[in-house]
């Protein structure tokens, strides 16, 4: 028993080490809440991303057109050039709704 007790106690200590050497957590969600929600912080990256994203898909969508990949006669191919394009100012219109929200509510 003796034997047993040793190695528990070890374990023990090793996880109360582990324990005490972990960073708090509550602090550094406390901090992240008090980061500002800035300019630089929410509008500059979701500008960056359509913006500067938005040119490589406009790229992409120009790149499509030209190597006759879609044929817009057929019913399909225009369902997905729809498709395409619907679902980049949709997520583009959900970021910045999700943006306001958490500036504003």
């Amino acid at each position: 028993m003796s034997s047993q007790n040793s190695k528990s106690n070890w374990k023990t200590k090793i996880n109360l080490r582990l324990i005490s050497e972990r960073p708090n957590l509550i602090d550094d969600f406390k901090k992240v809440l008090d980061m500002k929600l800035d300019f630089m912080n929410t509008w500059l990256p979701f500008i960056y991303l359509y913006a500067g994203g938005g040119i490589f898909f406009l790229m992409g969508l120009i790149i499509i057109r030209k190597s006759k990949a879609l044929d817009m006669r057929q019913k399909r191919h225009r369902f997905w050039w729809k498709a395409l394009i619907f679902g980049y100012f949709y997520f583009m219109a959900l970021h910045a709704f999700l943006i306001i929200a958490a500036l504003y509510l």
